[in-house]
Formats: C-alpha cells, sequence, structure tokens
C-alpha cells in the first residue's frame, strides 16, 4: 500500500491523519481548527503482482495530550486449492484510526483494506459468506474536554469515527468506497477528523463468488 502525511500540530487545534491508500486511495485528514493541516492521502497504489497487505493510516497531529494513531492496514492471504467452497467470513480489512486526544487531538487516519487472493479451479460460495476488504473509517478529532471516537469497522464501507461531543472536533472519513470526507474542527482549538482507508484488492482466478456479501 501506499502511505500519506501525519497530521499537523498548532498546540491545540491539530489536523486529522490520512487514511492508508491500495486499491483507491485514502481520504486526506481534516483541517484543525486553530488552521494544523490535516494529512494528505497518497494516490491508489499500482495493483501488486506479489501478495500485498494494506497500508496504515497516519497518525493525527497532537495537541496537548496522545496522538490519535492511524489504523493497521489489512492483511494479505492467498488460498490455493483444487476446489473451495466459501460459506462463513473471510476479513482483510483495513483497522480504524484512533480518536484524537481532549484538548483538540486530531484524529488518525483509518487503514486500508488488505489483498484476498483465491485461486481454485472449482470455486463456489454461498449466500451466507462475507467477503471483505474493506478500509477502516477514521478517528474522530476531539476537542477542547473530550477526546474523539474511534473509526468504525462495519462490514460495509465503514464509517468514520465520530467528532468530540456537543460542538466537538470534526467527523472522521468513512472508510473503502464510502464518500464521507474528515471533517475540520468546528471550533476554535478543535481537531480535524482522520480520513477513511482506501479499498482493498479482492482477484478471483476462477469461478464466481456470487451470491455471496462481497466488499469492495
Amino acid at each position: 500500500g501506499a502511505g500519506g502525511t501525519p497530521g499537523t500540530a498548532s498546540g491545540a487545534g491539530a489536523g486529522g491523519g490520512a487514511g492508508g491508500s491500495f486499491g483507491t486511495g485514502g481520504g486526506d485528514g481534516g483541517q484543525g481548527k486553530g488552521n494544523a493541516a490535516g494529512g494528505s492521502a497518497a494516490p491508489a497504489a499500482a495493483i501488486p503482482e506479489s501478495l500485498h497487505g494494506g497500508c496504515s493510516g497516519t497518525a493525527g497531529g497532537k495537541a496537548s495530550g496522545t496522538t490519535g494513531l492511524g489504523g493497521f492496514g489489512g492483511g494479505a492471504l492467498d488460498l490455493v486449492a483444487a476446489k473451495l467452497t466459501i460459506a462463513g467470513a473471510i476479513d482483510v480489512s483495513g483497522g480504524p484510526g484512533a480518536g484524537g486526544s481532549s484538548g483538540g487531538g486530531g484524529g488518525g487516519g483509518g487503514g486500508a483494506g488488505g489483498m484476498l487472493v483465491l485461486d481454485a479451479p472449482t470455486l463456489s460460495a454461498t449466500a451466507a459468506a462475507n467477503i471483505f476488504a474493506n478500509g477502516g473509517g477514521g478517528g474522530g478529532g476531539g476537542n477542547k474536554d473530550q477526546p474523539g471516537g474511534a473509526g468504525d469497522i462495519s462490514r460495509a464501507p465503514a464509517q468514520g469515527g465520530a467528532g468530540g461531543p456537543a460542538a466537538g472536533g470534526g467527523k472522521g472519513g468513512a472508510g473503502a468506497f464510502g464518500t464521507t470526507a474528515a471533517a475540520p474542527g468546528a471550533m476554535s482549538g478543535d481537531g480535524g477528523g482522520g480520513g477513511g482507508g482506501g479499498a482493498g484488492v479482492i482477484r478471483v482466478l476462477h469461478g464466481t463468488l456470487a451470491p455471496a456479501h462481497v466488499s469492495p
């Protein structure tokens, strides 16, 4: 995967970290209300010929507390068999970004989804199968008194973590192919939300995964 730049800090109102990139680009971090820039996500990576995991998100800027860490990139898995039937869950999604600390910390960026390769001449999946390589949601920015919430790892386009309550920090961006960008801090001293992680890669060399639930 491809990494971006972390959020910057200005004492309070730090910027959010960028989401990791892999199959698609991650989201940029939100700007802190103290004018600290959010992290910039890298563009989508060229899909590697060899097995490769997703990229981690970058950290949010540090205000007066701890840094909002970026989420881990999703794993890499290559399943090779003469016959393969999938009836359960295979999940190589990226992890969520941590929320920014109280005092205006920036939220961490979500990790990009990883890589899944299915190589079986006879491949089938049931309707109960769930196969995911989503990006993790970005963490919410903290406000003066409260930390932001961590990003989500839902089994659909992952939602960004909530910002600090009431007039709090910026909300984290949605992961994977969600369209919600990280939000900037709302009031003076609020931290920006972390960007959502990019989608991973699922390669099916033979057969089909229908009617399984597959994302992305």
